[in-house]
């Protein structure tokens, strides 16, 4: 419930405006009383301005209140009435409200700026803003609205009873109950459907339950089976380590009686030829020492003719490739040779051609004879570099010729060789491979 505790007014019609009076209100009731002209009015106007904003005041009117929560509330208005000749103007300069928190004394205050004061100030109030100004703060000369006019009367009574808010509820709650009812309806096919998904889950989890168990059941055989499968393999293991030891000691049975027949039989053969000695152990251990110096001297000899025969098979390896290069060069030669008588050809095919085309009537082609033709086409510069260079092929085929005539007496001797029978000595005689020719031939 809220009341009002006090009220100050300051310049206010008959109220002075430098000092402010305060009204202090009492519970449940205050009574004002007075002669015409002491401000009864001017009381009732200032809480109807301080409540509803709607009077005609100057200057400043502070009301202080308790809320519907108990709080302390002091709400300020300021205000200016401007008269004029014919006119008044009347200006709200400001309006703020301040709240006090009953526990930590601390102070809010709002004002205008943020906040629609008019219709705030009611709600803390708890009481409509029509109830205020036509039933509580209702002027005596106004008191008589209940008979006027039925539509005047009509619109108080709405604006007290707040019916167009009560119409505009009623047709909120309609609307509000539509979507419910179609909310309701698509809720009770997902209950539909949650129901039937209900029984699916039910249905999967005894499934799973079951499955589970059964899980549990086979993991439990399983454990016992990899118990019964450890318990086996340890058996095999110790069955193929004693099959493995007997077997390992069958080969050495087998090992051992292979070598006793072995040592059987060579002792036999051994026996067989053994013959009985007359000597005394004395003579004995001297033929032995005999026999062992014998023994190492012939070792000594096996050791020269190993090395020996070492050297011989490096010798003849040696020889071996030098063979193998002479054979190469032979080969080099033959290609030599060939194109050199390809050459010639050439040349005798260029001569011919050239006797033909400068008609000189030449019988055989000899060194003048390419001389001529060489002074004939003395201005034909290109003709006489090709004739130059086939010029020097032929001298270096003949000479290619010339090596190749002198070869086969040189790879005769290189093939003279012969073996000791009794040495197995390579010996190689002391043989010139090549011998320079006393004189060349006119190689031109």
């Amino acid at each position: 419930m809220s009341w009002i505790d006090k009220l100050g007014i300051l310049g206010i019609r008959s109220f002075s405006p430098e000092d402010p009076v305060y009204v202090q209100f009492n519970s449940p009731c205050t009574v004002i009383y007075g002669a015409n002209g002491t401000g009864k009015t001017t009381i009732i106007e200032c809480l109807k301005y301080a409540c509803t904003g709607t009077s005609e005041v100057r200057s400043q009117i502070r009301l202080q209140f308790y809320n519907v929560n108990g709080h302390k509330m002091i709400c300020t208005r300021s205000m200016s009435l401007t008269q004029r000749k014919s006119t008044v103007s009347q200006k709200t300069l400001d309006t703020s409200l301040r709240q006090f928190d009953p526990v930590t004394g601390e102070m809010t205050s709002i004002s205008t700026r943020c906040s629609d004061m008019d219709n705030d100030l009611p709600n803390h109030l708890g009481v409509p803003k029509a109830i205020l100004e036509n039933v509580i703060f209702c002027h005596q000369e106004e008191s008589n609205w209940p008979l006027s006019e039925p539509s005047v009367l009509k619109k108080k009574f709405d604006d007290i009873f707040a019916s167009t808010k009560y119409t505009k509820a009623l047709a909120k709650i309609k609307d509000d109950r539509k979507e419910k009812a179609a909310d309701i309806r698509v809720d009770k096919v997902q209950v539909t459907t949650l129901k039937s998904d209900v029984d699916k889950a039910q249905k999967i989890q005894r499934s799973l339950g079951e499955l589970r168990n059964r899980t549990d059941a086979k993991r439990e055989e399983a454990k016992q089976l990899d118990g019964e499968l450890d318990e086996t393999t340890q058996q095999i293991n110790s069955l193929l380590e004693k099959f493995r030891q007997a077997e390992k000691v069958s080969n050495e049975i087998s090992q051992l009686k292979h070598r006793k027949s072995t040592l059987q039989e060579t002792i036999d053969e051994i026996g067989k030829n053994i013959q009985d000695r007359q000597e005394t152990d004395e003579e004995l251990k001297t033929l032995l020492a005999a026999l062992s110096s014998e023994v190492e001297k012939d070792e000594e000899i096996r050791r020269d003719n190993e090395y020996e025969c070492l050297r011989i098979e490096q010798h003849i390896q040696s020889t071996r490739d030098a063979i193998a290069s002479k054979l190469t060069s032979i080969g080099r030669l033959q290609a030599a040779s060939e194109a050199v008588e390809k050459l010639i050809k050439e040349r005798q095919q260029i001569l011919q051609v050239a006797n033909e085309e400068l008609s000189l009537g030449l019988s055989s082609f000899d060194e003048h004879s390419v001389q001529a033709i060489k002074d004939l086409v003395t201005s034909r510069e290109v003709n006489l570099q090709r004739i130059k260079v086939y010029l020097l092929s032929y001298r270096l085929a003949l000479v290619f010729l010339k090596e190749k005539e002198t070869l086969p007496s040189r790879m005769t001797h290189a093939r003279a060789r012969w073996i000791s029978p009794n040495g197995c000595k390579c010996l190689l005689p002391n043989v010139q491979l090549w011998k320079k020719p006393k004189s060349w031939p006119n190689a031109r």
